[in-house]
């Protein structure tokens, strides 16, 4: 079963230097943490702080491509997690066909708080490392946003 998340923030791990993405479920107090590059983390902030570039980044242009064509991202899936690598899916509909394209987490997290779609994560993947308290791993990260 899929599980509706809200991106909580972007941060910054202060001891190697790597980014990351907290998912937190929309319901109850559980989280996710997601690496992310550099690239990527900034997209997603820009985009939650209504930052705009003077010219389209990447997730942009995939935004005013797929709308172009008359289709719509309708939501992104978190499904599982193999080798210590997150895997996602980017569902979107044109006309009367669903399409599912396999999506790195992070350019997709980009691309739908973009186009205000849903993101969800399998419990299974929630199983495997989300955690239910982010004070201890604040402790170790700065917020980006």
């Amino acid at each position: 079963m899929a599980v509706k998340v809200i991106v909580d923030s972007v941060r910054i791990n202060l001891a190697n230097e790597t980014r990351v993405v907290l998912l937190k479920d929309a319901k109850i107090d559980r989280y996710l943490l997601i690496n992310i590059g550099e690239w990527e983390s900034y997209a997603i902030v820009a985009e939650l702080h209504g930052q705009k570039s003077p010219r389209p980044f990447t997730h942009d242009l995939l935004h005013t491509v797929i709308n172009r064509l008359g289709a719509k991202v309708t939501s992104i899936l978190v499904h599982s997690l193999r080798d210590e690598v997150f895997f996602a899916s980017l569902f979107i509909t044109h006309g009367d066909q669903e399409i599912e394209i396999d999506a790195r987490p992070s350019d997709s997290i980009a691309l739908a708080v973009r186009c205000d779609a849903p993101i969800f994560v399998e419990d299974a993947v929630f199983d495997q490392v989300g955690f239910k308290d982010s004070s201890s791993k604040e402790e170790d990260e700065e917020k980006l946003s």
